[in-house]
């Protein structure tokens, strides 16, 4: 028997296999979880005959392109016998069999010898649009480097606080780390280096109000009588470094589409501000004319 496994898995890559006492070996492949739902529905509700549905399942999940092709010759029972096995395998058996399945798996992702790897997924996939799926068919030098991007993005945006470390059974997780590893600490400020160049703004006082004009407003408990952006001296108000904010915000874009979005978005929000602040907009500009 290990020479036909060998032999199979040497021409069909892995999968599962279907031997007959006559010698006759079937390989296939599970069917992906749609079409499990939808074969057992149609199986369950006798919508079509059983055997068409058996047929279609042999054609899809049939590795040997030769028994799918001499599928109206096989001998009676092959193929039902092969369908029985494949929807068996490609779906829960009851539920008692799918909480086994379910509490197998969790030990094989979190205490199995590939947990911290699965855990290192769910990392980028939290700071990056990436499938798992996308994840599990890269390189490994190319899963370090998400890896790393990943962890710099999320402890910036605060979702983490330290750098990803791995520690064995029963090691302190306070442990110190090595002196050449960067801390959460240092990897900020060196975000904040690279973005903020100039020295952060001094913190502004408050503007001055006249407090006579307090005396009138005292129920709405409001200092300005008309909107507070052109009530509040020009002097006194907060600059804001537009570009500074677009470089933090393209920091944070991982991929082009997000960025289209992000333009798409401002767009809107410039249009809805013009009809929400028209009024405020019609002040400004007789106040603070354009310059020519």
């Amino acid at each position: 028997m290990s020479q036909v496994v060998y032999e199979a898995r040497k021409k069909y890559g892995g999968g599962y296999l279907t031997v007959f006492p006559h010698g006759l070996v079937v390989p296939w492949k599970t069917l992906c979880l749609a079409d499990y739902i939808f074969y057992t529905r149609e199986i369950t509700n006798h919508s079509v005959q059983l055997v068409f549905l058996e047929d279609e399942i042999f054609s899809k999940t049939v590795l040997d392109a030769s028994l799918v092709r001499q599928i109206n010759f096989l001998p009676a029972g092959i193929v039902s016998t092969v369908v029985q096995n494949i929807v068996q395998h490609s779906g829960p058996n009851g539920i008692d069999s799918f909480n086994e399945d379910l509490e197998r798996m969790r030990v094989e992702i979190l205490e199995g010898p590939s947990a911290a790897l699965h855990d290192l997924v769910s990392l980028i996939t939290n700071a990056f649009p990436y499938k798992p799926e996308e994840i599990y068919a890269m390189d490994y030098e190319t899963f370090l480097l998400r890896v790393v991007q990943a962890e710099k993005k999320l402890i910036v945006a605060g979702v983490i606080k330290e750098p990803v470390q791995l520690l064995s059974k029963g090691e302190d997780s306070q442990k110190r780390r090595p002196r050449n590893q960067m801390d959460a600490q240092r990897i900020k400020e060196a975000f904040d280096k690279q973005i903020r160049k100039s020295p952060e703004p001094q913190e502004r006082p408050m503007p001055k109000v006249d407090r006579k004009a307090l005396i009138p407003l005292q129920k709405t408990k409001k200092w300005w009588k008309k909107s507070p952006v052109l009530e509040v001296p020009l002097a006194q108000r907060e600059k804001i470094n537009f570009r500074m904010e677009a470089a933090e915000q393209d920091i944070f874009a991982a991929s082009g589409w997000e960025k289209v979005d992000r333009e798409i978005m401002q767009v809107t929000m410039v249009e809805s501000a013009q009809k929400i602040y028209a009024d405020l907009l019609v002040e400004l500009a007789k106040k603070y004319p354009p310059k020519k």
